[in-house]
């Protein structure tokens, strides 16, 4: 009786364990990628966006990525790859384009929080992902100074991708059928190191160049392709509500020395308390430096296809970009650390109208019209690149 007990409970584990192996076997089953005959241009595009040529000779030629990590075809199609490949997930359930989606400006589609490994939500919202190269910092509490850094986080990071160990992430990637010949194409080896994974990544990220918008289009002309509520919009925008203060350059993200929109020439170090709240649940850039004036400061973003990337701010609190607008016509609270480029505003500025506190020295609400709300959303919208959001070099080469 007993022996037939035992080869009862033997039976029933070796069920379970061949259930499971066959589980594992579904669950590791390798992807089939389409990767074109001839590599992508990577490299030109890039080139074409982030020349230099044209600026003075004392404005230093410096991107920010090493020198011995400048972007390459066969690198960036790598990174490619890895950033569309779940396998860099514990579970291989999430890879990093599951929350950097290119129909969404590679951010996470209309998501306030988005969703890990184990379905657990990230306590940030996931930033859009646009021409990173002059970008001084990343992350919305800048963290991290170089995308090598910033890479394996999201790898690493316990809720978003959990795989701890890299190790583990090394291995798995040797196993994968289409791993050692791009690896051997972009470094010259087949060897894989979370080292080649970071830089391979970075190359693909730093590639995700967006300069082809309506807003572009109309520099050169004065805007004579926009229409009129567009054209008031770009003027409150950049002349009277000096939005270009934080959102300047040509990516509207401070890279700019100026808020001109032909600037360009400075890493982006911009970083603002925009007077979200009085007392922040979430410090920002005050959890790494644990210092009093970093409190409730994140991350300037760049506003290209912002239209596509909602909700905004770094807890995604505002659904639409009229809900963004209404919070500095009238929700600005007065935080010790607000920045001042909101709060002495009217000392700035000749404008007259649109509801502005002249009565202090700091403003706190520009009070404005519905008319002028819908026409700063107007332009905003002419920031939407569609070939950028087509391109097929950066859409998964997964089948």
């Amino acid at each position: 009786m007993k022996q037939k007990f035992f080869l009862l409970i033997f039976s029933v584990v070796m069920v379970l364990v061949a259930c499971q192996k066959k589980e594992d076997e579904k669950v590791y089953q390798y992807q089939s990628i389409n990767l074109p005959t001839e590599t992508s241009d990577y490299k030109a595009s890039f080139d074409a966006a982030f020349s230099r040529n044209n600026l003075p000779t004392t404005i230093p030629q410096v991107f920010n990525f090493p020198a011995e990590n400048k972007i390459t075809n066969a690198g960036a199609t790598l990174g490619r790859v890895l950033f569309y490949d779940k396998l860099l997930s514990e579970n291989n359930t999430t890879a990093c384009a599951s929350c950097h989606q290119q129909s969404n400006a590679f951010s996470d589609g209309g998501k306030q929080f988005s969703t890990g490994f184990a379905g657990e939500k990230t306590t940030r919202n996931s930033m859009a992902i646009v021409n990173t190269a002059d970008n001084g910092f990343y992350f919305w509490d800048g963290r991290t100074s170089t995308l090598e850094m910033l890479a394996l986080q999201p790898v690493r990071n316990h809720i978003e991708m959990g795989l701890d160990k890299i190790v583990n992430l090394e291995k798995k990637l040797a196993q994968a059928p289409y791993y050692n010949d791009l690896f051997k194409k972009a470094f010259g080896s087949t060897e894989i190191t979370k080292e080649k994974i970071s830089k391979a990544l970075s190359q693909f990220v730093h590639s995700l160049v967006s300069r082809n918008s309506k807003f572009d289009l109309g520099v050169s002309t004065k805007f004579s392709n926009f229409t009129a509520a567009e054209k008031r919009g770009e003027q409150l925008f950049q002349k009277t509500l000096y939005c270009g203060q934080c959102h300047n350059g040509k990516d509207f993200d401070g890279a700019g020395s100026s808020s001109s929109w032909s600037d360009d020439n400075n890493l982006n170090f911009s970083s603002a308390n925009v007077g979200l709240d009085k007392n922040y649940q979430d410090d920002g850039f005050g959890l790494n430096t644990n210092d009093a004036f970093s409190r409730g400061v994140f991350k300037v973003p760049s506003l290209r296809n912002v239209a596509l990337t909602g909700p905004y701010m770094h807890d995604g609190r505002f659904k639409t970009l009229e809900d963004v607008i209404n919070h500095y016509s009238d929700g600005v609270q007065d935080h010790p650390n607000l920045d001042s480029r909101i709060r002495f505003f009217n000392q700035r500025t000749n404008w007259n109208g649109g509801g502005v506190d002249t009565t202090q020295n700091r403003h706190i609400r520009l009070v404005l019209t519905k008319q002028q709300k819908a026409d700063l959303v107007d332009f905003l919208k002419t920031l939407t690149d569609k070939t950028f959001l087509e391109d097929k070099k950066y859409s998964s080469p997964f089948k």
